[in-house]
């Protein structure tokens, strides 16, 4: 029995091997496509929580942004409740740097 192959035989055996390599291949790239599509719906999910959970408190966030009176009032009334806010605002206050003198030519 004679280990050597012919051409045609080498050649039909580059031909199977070919066509699972190409199986393969064609299963990685599904499951490629498949991981990319779950990783952008994951990111669609994130970002809509997001944008919800701020639809909910931008009401809160507009009265500490916004130049209302009822931001006033809010800061007012948590200064009655807790006193000692008053005195890290003295803190705060006083531990920010002082702006640097410009010169003027």
């Amino acid at each position: 029995m004679s280990d050597k192959l012919t051409n045609e035989e080498k050649l039909d055996a580059i031909y199977e091997m070919t066509l699972q390599n190409h199986e393969v291949l064609d299963t990685m790239r599904r499951q490629q496509n498949w991981a990319m599509g779950f990783r952008l719906f994951y990111w669609l999910i994130v970002l809509g929580i997001i944008g919800g959970a701020y639809y909910y408190i931008r009401p809160v966030v507009n009265t500490f942004i916004g130049d209302s009176p009822s931001a006033e009032s809010f800061f007012e009334q948590m200064k009655n409740k807790f006193p000692e806010a008053s005195v890290l605002n003295n803190i705060l206050e006083s531990s920010k740097p002082s702006p640097a003198p410009t010169t003027a030519q």
